[in-house]
């Protein structure tokens, strides 16, 4: 059986010598980023092997394994501490590579590009069926604005969204249309599902709520539940069967 494997899991990672050489890869993006040696060993052997190697870039979102292990993220903020992992980087290469770029999210200004699009477009928006957000900040109005501007939604999905009122935030959700939605690690306390007549799908997964993480509203066509390592909740008492006719009264259509 193959098992998946990842990089934040290995602790003695060893890149055998080879004289392997690959002329078309030009990029290399690394998500999850960390200034250690198993990163920098990583992107060394591929800048070997990879000879017209261009541009790197290192991105700081990471996912829920990475998190797990690396609870703290040492992602280099500063310019000194970036110059410092681009002279690690290039270190003893006769022709550096000159394009690395640094990618935080909570820096890049990708809540603002995506509002200012969104409010040069409303026709636009108006139009789509499908949407999925992934590492923005916005405020907590935003996302029921950008929902009630696409009134032809039907899947909605939501990655690593931060409100400006960090995990204090209420997310409430209102839409004729919606179909399927999706909710990862995201900054939420709490989501309201306040009415969604036509929703069949929700999946939530990994966050960490401080109490009951969802509030079922209107709902009743919901058919298929997902929760994925959504933290510890405060449960009522018996909650193995409590807890399980609360859901089930919640969706009565669930499968």
């Amino acid at each position: 059986m193959l098992k998946r494997m990842l990089i934040c899991e290995k602790t003695n990672i060893e890149w055998e010598t080879s004289d392997f050489k690959h002329h078309n890869l030009t990029m290399l993006i690394i998500h999850g980023f960390q200034p250690e040696n198993k990163f920098m060993g990583y992107i060394r052997r591929v800048m070997k092997a990879a000879v017209n190697l261009k541009d790197i870039s290192l991105h700081d979102d990471r996912c829920e394994h990475c998190e797990s292990h690396y609870p703290a993220t040492r992602y280099p903020h500063t310019k000194q501490e970036r110059d410092l992992v681009k002279k690690a980087i290039n270190a003893g290469r006769a022709f550096p590579i000159e394009n690395i770029q640094f990618f935080h999210t909570s820096e890049d200004g990708t809540g603002e590009r995506f509002l200012a699009f969104f409010r040069a477009c409303p026709n636009a928006f108006g139009s789509l069926k499908y949407l999925h957000l992934r590492s923005v900040r916005l405020g907590s109005s935003d996302i029921p604005n950008v929902l009630k501007t696409c009134k032809k939604l039907e899947w909605f999905s939501s990655c690593r969204i931060v409100t400006d009122s960090g995990v204090h935030s209420v997310l409430r959700i209102e839409h004729p249309e919606i179909i399927e939605l999706k909710i990862a690690l995201c900054a939420f306390q709490k989501v309201e599902l306040n009415w969604l007549p036509r929703l069949k799908s929700l999946t939530c997964q990994a966050w960490m709520p401080y109490s009951y993480p969802l509030s079922f509203g209107f709902v009743l066509q919901l058919c298929s539940l997902n929760l994925i390592k959504t933290g510890t909740w405060t449960q009522p008492k018996q909650c193995d069967l409590s807890w399980t006719m609360f859901l089930l009264q919640a969706a009565p259509f669930v499968k």
